[in-house]
């Protein structure tokens, strides 16, 4: 690209020395005057045209290239674009227990769904997916319980549901987040650790309380 802008200087000053001289040998005549002035004009717009071009050049090249880099760099090693998925996959709650470094105790079926997924954030939280198919296929309801450090509310739910309430449970005040009395979201605190409870089938209170007593 410089050795491209030194070209064109050159050439710019090989056509001004020009116009110049032209300019002097007819320096008594009205008409090499004129001629002399439009072909200054004509360098210099020359010259501007040119230098734009180099200019626009030189700047689209440095957005190419800051582009490319910006993509690259949110370029995970597996080769996704986007963030690191944080939760690991877990085969037995034992395993999970040692990812997020405290124990999970829930039942081992969910509205009549089995186990069918355990998942683990480093030193933060522990979940359990009950269903019938793999978490995520196409019909396949969701049913889950999670538990995790803190007293945040950690079910990630924000849907809008007719009636928020809360129930004291077990000695524990326990949200209750439903739609015509069934429950769909069900969330507390227990000592240093949050406690919750989705489920896209809903459960009834009887069985929000099990969990509620079952769940450690």
């Amino acid at each position: 690209m410089r050795k491209r802008i030194i070209g064109i200087v050159c050439v710019v000053s090989l056509l001004l020395m020009a116009g110049c001289g032209g300019s002097s040998a007819g320096g008594s005549s009205a008409a090499s005057k004129a001629s002399g002035a439009a072909s200054s004009a004509a360098v210099s717009s020359a010259a501007s045209s040119a230098a734009s071009s180099v200019a626009s050049s030189a700047v689209s090249s440095v957005a190419s290239s800051a582009a490319s880099s910006a993509a690259a760099s949110t370029e995970p090693s597996g080769g996704a674009v986007g963030m690191i998925n944080p939760w690991v996959e877990c085969g037995t709650l034992t395993d999970a227990a040692k990812i997020s470094g405290f124990t999970l105790e829930v039942p081992e079926k969910l509205n009549g769904h089995p186990i069918s997924l355990i998942q683990a954030v480093q030193l933060k939280t522990m979940q359990v997916f009950y269903s019938d198919g793999a978490p995520g296929t196409a019909g396949v309801k969701k049913n889950i319980i999670r538990k995790g450090v803190g007293s945040d509310d950690i079910s990630g739910d924000y849907t809008k549901y007719e009636k928020t309430e809360t129930m004291n449970i077990e000695g524990l005040d326990v949200q209750l987040k439903s739609n015509n009395n069934v429950y769909y979201n069900v969330t507390w605190v227990n000592g240093r650790f949050s406690y919750a409870i989705m489920s896209e089938d809903g459960i009834g209170m009887a069985q929000v309380k099990a969990l509620v007593s079952t769940v450690k």
